[in-house]
Formats: structure tokens, C-alpha cells, sequence
């Protein structure tokens, strides 16, 4: 394995990550999830070559270098889809107030009501 191969499944890496952040820039559900699969394949080939290099220090610190610049890159791109989700399930529930499911499931013993603190029966 040589240095151009590495520099090669790098590059591959960083462009499948350009198409994430454009997916997630548009807002496009489907070329967000080719982009993620192609980035996942470009992940494990990096790893394929980085496991077939030998273990050089040059190469090592080269990949380490660009992999810490790419985690930062990610970690963005993921807090911008957190940030879109959000924003769509506000929408969503100021749109369609009833849309959002509720966070507990129905009681198979009725609707539960809030308490009041008041006593409706008084048993002996």
C-alpha cells in the first residue's frame, strides 16, 4: 500500500462528506441516506487500506491528521440535522397539532385525567 492509495480513500472519505452536507444543506431525505451509505463504504475502505499499509508512522499520522478534521466535519453536519429535525417537528406539530404521537401510551383503563387534588368518593 502506498501513500497515494491512502490519500485516495482520504479524498473519497471527504467527498462522500461534501454530499452529506449538501444533502443536509437541501433538506433531501433520499440523497441523504445514498450519501451516508457511500460514506460508510468509504469508511470501511479507508479501513481496509489503512489495515493493508503495514502500520507505517507516516501514513498513520497523515491519516490521523485528516480523520480528526473529518470527525469535526461530521460532528457538525450531524448537530445541522438535529437542528433541521427540530425545526420539522415544530412545523409539523403547528400545522397538524395532533400529528405527534403522545409520549405515553394509552391507559388500557381509560384516558387518564390530570389530579386535582380534590377527593371524589370518601370510602369508610
Amino acid at each position: 500500500m502506498s501513500e497515494a492509495d491512502l490519500l485516495q480513500a482520504l479524498s473519497e472519505l471527504e467527498q462522500q462528506l461534501l454530499h452529506i452536507t449538501d444533502a443536509v444543506n437541501r433538506g433531501e431525505v433520499q440523497a441523504l441516506e445514498a450519501a451516508s451509505t457511500a460514506l460508510r463504504d468509504a469508511a470501511s475502505a479507508l479501513l481496509t487500506t489503512l489495515n493493508h499499509s503495514g502500520s507505517h508512522e507516516v501514513h498513520v499520522a497523515l491519516a490521523q491528521r485528516r480523520l480528526k478534521q473529518l470527525a469535526t466535519s461530521l460532528a457538525i453536519q450531524r448537530a445541522g440535522m438535529m437542528r433541521r429535525a427540530a425545526l420539522v417537528e415544530q412545523t409539523l406539530q403547528a400545522m397538524v397539532p395532533g400529528a405527534l404521537s403522545q409520549t405515553y401510551a394509552p391507559s388500557p383503563y381509560g384516558a387518564v385525567r390530570k389530579q386535582t387534588g380534590a377527593f371524589n368518593t370518601l370510602a369508610a
